[in-house]
C-alpha cells in the first residue's frame, strides 16, 4: 500500500510548465531522475497527464513531475530529511507566481485481498495555508 499526495496547479502562461521551473531545484535527499519512471500520474478525479521527470529517494520514495502537477508517492512512512526535502519543494513552487495551487489531495493507494486496485481519498483541499499544515509546514503564508 502506498500514500500518495497530489498537488494540482493552475498556470499563468500556457508555456509554462513544472518541470523546467524544476529543473535546477535541488531537493533533500531525493535524486533526479529526467526519463519518467511512470507514463502517467493519475490523480482521482482528474485526468490522467504525463510524466515529465521524477525525482527518487531510496526504494520507497518517488516525485512524479508533470507539466502541471506533482505527485509524491511513498511506500513507508517518510523520515524526516525527506520530509525537509518535499517541503523545501512545496514551499519552492507554491512561491512561483507561475503557479496557483487548485487543489491538492492525499490518498491511500494499493490493490485488494482480490487482486483489485483501490484508492481511498483521504483528504483534499483547495487552500495553500491548509496544505502547509496537512505537510507539516508553517502555516503562515
Amino acid at each position: 500500500m502506498s500514500s500518495n499526495v497530489y498537488l494540482l496547479f493552475d498556470v499563468s502562461k500556457s508555456t509554462d510548465a513544472l518541470p523546467r521551473a524544476l529543473e535546477e531545484l535541488a531537493i533533500q535527499g531525493y535524486s533526479s531522475w529526467r526519463a519518467p519512471l511512470r507514463a502517467t500520474l493519475d490523480a482521482p478525479g482528474e485526468p490522467s497527464v504525463p510524466v515529465r521527470c521524477a525525482f527518487y529517494a531510496r526504494n520507497h520514495f518517488r516525485i512524479f513531475v508533470a507539466d502541471r502537477a506533482i505527485q509524491f508517492y511513498r511506500e513507508a512512512p517518510l523520515p524526516p530529511e525527506l520530509a525537509r526535502g518535499e517541503q523545501q519543494l512545496v514551499a519552492a513552487v507554491l512561491d512561483m507566481p507561475s503557479f496557483r495551487l487548485r487543489r491538492w489531495l492525499v490518498t491511500e493507494e494499493g490493490w485488494s485481498d482480490d487482486d483489485e486496485p483501490f484508492v481511498n481519498l483521504l483528504r483534499e483541499g483547495g487552500d495553500a495555508s491548509d496544505l502547509r499544515v496537512e505537510l507539516g509546514m508553517a502555516a503562515s503564508g
